[in-house]
């Protein structure tokens, strides 16, 4: 057996789906975008965690 949010993680990691898809039908989102800030952050910086902060926090909220 397999949760939802670890099996949108999974697709998201292999670039199947984009990070809004798995933040919007994930399960608890501000864990999911957590999870994918830690690994952005590792490739592209501090720059890329706030503006992906801004660009989807409405997710989360909703």
């Amino acid at each position: 057996m397999q949760l939802l949010d670890d099996h949108l993680w999974e697709l998201y990691d292999k670039e199947l789906i984009g990070i809004e898809e798995m933040l919007d039908k994930a399960r608890y989102p501000a864990a999911a975008l957590e999870k994918a800030e830690k690994k952005l952050g590792q490739s592209l910086g501090q720059h890329a965690k706030k503006s992906i902060e801004e660009e989807y926090g409405p997710v989360l909220q909703g």
